[in-house]
């Protein structure tokens, strides 16, 4: 865990009222926490990683008693806020649709669809169907 996380934590404490013992707990029990998934991802798959999710509502169960009223109202808006989220958000923000089919927008230097690549001498269809061969391979 970086310490770009311990100190987040330290701050969101300290912004949230807590005092410097019990900010220490926090951030020594969320280490603690961190390093112990750590070693239960090491022991999995990637693809079991790759779907681990939390249970967020036992989370959320798990803590509650140690919150107060404020915080409860503001962790109930942002569960709430993150179930109305999902992928097909992103996917909708990143493609447009091209002859019925979704195309990555450019958006250099970080997204740039293959096709803005290639030369332009270059079969571009003849290109997709290299590629999809490889992925089928």
């Amino acid at each position: 865990m970086s310490s770009g996380w311990r100190a987040s934590l330290e701050v969101a404490g300290r912004d949230n009222g807590f005092a410097g013992k019990d900010r220490r707990a926090i951030v020594t029990a969320t280490v603690a926490s961190y390093r112990q998934a750590m070693r239960e991802f090491a022991a999995m798959t990637n693809l079991d990683v790759w779907y681990a999710r939390a249970d967020l509502d036992q989370v959320q169960a798990d803590l509650r008693a140690q919150m107060g009223a404020r915080q409860r109202k503001m962790a109930d808006r942002a569960m709430a806020k993150a179930r109305t989220r999902d992928s097909m958000q992103e996917v909708a923000k990143l493609t447009q649709l091209v002859d019925g089919q979704p195309r990555i927008i450019a958006d250099p230097p970080l997204l740039v669809p293959i096709t803005d690549l290639l030369p332009k001498e270059m079969d571009q269809q003849a290109f997709q169907a290299q590629i999809k061969n490889l992925l089928a391979a």
